[in-house]
């Protein structure tokens, strides 16, 4: 008798503990954080952990927010809390934007230069005027670049160019959006682009010259970085830290290569052709999510040279590791469990 009572005895103490908990049986209530839309490949990992469920993994909803074409621009929303999260190239404004006080931090890496890696980033010269014949000064100065002189691109070429004995002050710097360099490339209206995927992908399938890949101009520097603002910074880091969990996630899976679910996710994300990603070079993004703090401090050294930053920001003014290196542990821990 007492067996069968005993018995009995669990269902009906469940069934109470869900009738006192009425909550019991709802899903999770997920968390919003607002994500700046990218239309480069760095951002691909994000999409690669939204269709897995990462992200609601860890009780988050992503919303994608439309902002301003470049990553400086989209700092003063970051710092506001209209956005939360940013991928962004490393540009001059940044450093200048932190030191004037407004409150982000990069993050973690969101795809970097890999010297044994595939070209992601190119400096392309146009086709009609460079030929296959071996570059040199002369075929340089004076030369029409579509750059961001105060932004990646314009560190990029800066460096390409400092090999030659040239400067930006050797070009003429012109500013027109990243797709119409194609065409502007196939008219002759511009010489020399320096662009990154997917628009690179484009520039190069125009038949145009490679004249120096990211990999070998800035070897190991990041192509792109996750930036937090406040919200995740100070207001809710445990937020912050789920993030990154789910987003280092999200790098993992996306380090796959082309599977046939991340180029599903990647393509409804980017809207490109899959085909043509499938060709495309995805670029080389940590696992660990580790920032190349030297890159850093290298970018700011060439600001200060042209003249626009007047003073080198520490590393811990302008990263903060501890997410990245939080969530990959998690991780970590997570496979020497199975």
């Amino acid at each position: 008798m007492s067996r069968a009572r005993s018995t009995l005895t669990i269902p009906l103490v469940g069934a109470l503990i869900v009738a006192c908990n009425p909550n019991a049986d709802k899903p999770r209530e997920l968390q919003t954080v607002k994500v700046a839309r990218s239309a480069f490949l760095t951002n691909a990992p994000i999409f690669v952990g939204e269709d897995a469920g990462y992200f609601a993994r860890e009780g988050i909803r992503l919303e994608f927010v439309d902002l301003a074409s470049t990553s400086v621009q989209s700092l003063p929303a970051l710092d506001r809390g209209d956005v939360d999260v940013v991928s962004g190239a490393v540009a001059i404004g940044f450093f200048n934007a932190v030191a004037a006080g407004t409150d982000v931090r990069i993050v973690a890496d969101r795809g970097h230069f890999e010297p044994r890696g595939c070209e992601s980033f190119g400096i392309v010269g146009r086709k009609s005027l460079f030929g296959d014949r071996p570059l040199d000064a002369a075929q340089l100065r004076g030369r029409k670049f579509a750059v961001n002189e105060l932004g990646q691109t314009g560190y990029l070429a800066s460096r390409f160019l400092n090999k030659y004995g040239l400067d930006l002050s050797d070009i003429k710097v012109v500013r027109i959006p990243a797709t119409a360099e194609r065409h502007a490339l196939d008219a002759g209206t511009i010489d020399v682009v320096a662009r990154g995927d997917p628009f690179f992908f484009h520039l190069m399938e125009g038949g145009h010259r490679l004249l120096a890949g990211g990999n070998a101009v800035a070897p190991g520097s990041h192509l792109a970085v996750l930036e937090f603002g406040p919200t995740l910074l100070r207001r809710n880091p445990g937020l912050g830290h789920r993030f990154m969990v789910a987003y280092l996630r999200s790098v993992r899976k996306y380090n796959e290569g082309p599977t046939a679910s991340n180029l599903s996710a990647i393509g409804r994300g980017l809207g490109i052709d899959t085909a043509d990603l499938r060709r495309m070079c995805w670029p080389a993004t940590r696992a660990d999510g580790a920032v190349n703090m030297r890159s850093l401090i290298d970018y700011q050294e060439w600001g200060r040279r042209i003249g626009q930053i007047s003073r080198i920001l520490d590393t811990t003014e302008i990263a903060d590791p501890t997410f990245a290196r939080r969530a990959a542990q998690v991780l970590d821990a997570e496979i020497k469990r199975r």
